[in-house]
């Protein structure tokens, strides 16, 4: 089975007062931009993420940048780390070696939308 390879960007253009998140290929250049079925919307690139080509356990698709709650409640962040995909603890002094499965994790949000929960 292939990989699926799409990203997410929160558009610069406000629809009803919120910007809209946009999920296709990614477009780079002098204006980011992604591809949603053969429009191209204009993203922040700061909020550009990849889906990491897994699941939550609500079959949410999981991107970088996510927030996610693991069955213990620790919260983690998605991330690109050398050449893979983690989730790191976030405020937190404990460490974790625990193996986490994707799919027993919940996306609670996102480092631009639900920047608050990195501080709790």
């Amino acid at each position: 089975m292939g990989r699926e390879i799409k990203f997410r960007g929160l558009g610069k253009n406000i629809t009803n007062g919120l910007p809209r998140w946009y999920i296709g290929y990614y477009v780079g250049g002098l204006i980011p931009c992604i591809n949603v079925n053969m429009q191209t919307y204009e993203v922040d690139p700061n909020t550009v993420g990849q889906f990491i080509n897994s699941y939550d356990k609500n079959g949410v698709d999981i991107f970088e940048g996510d927030i996610v709650k693991n069955i213990n409640g620790d919260l983690r962040l998605i991330m690109y780390f050398f050449h893979s995909f983690e989730m790191r603890l976030i405020n937190t002094k404990k460490e974790s070696n625990n193996i986490i499965w994707w799919n027993k994790v919940e996306v609670i949000g996102n480092i631009h939308e639900n920047s608050d929960l990195l501080n709790n």
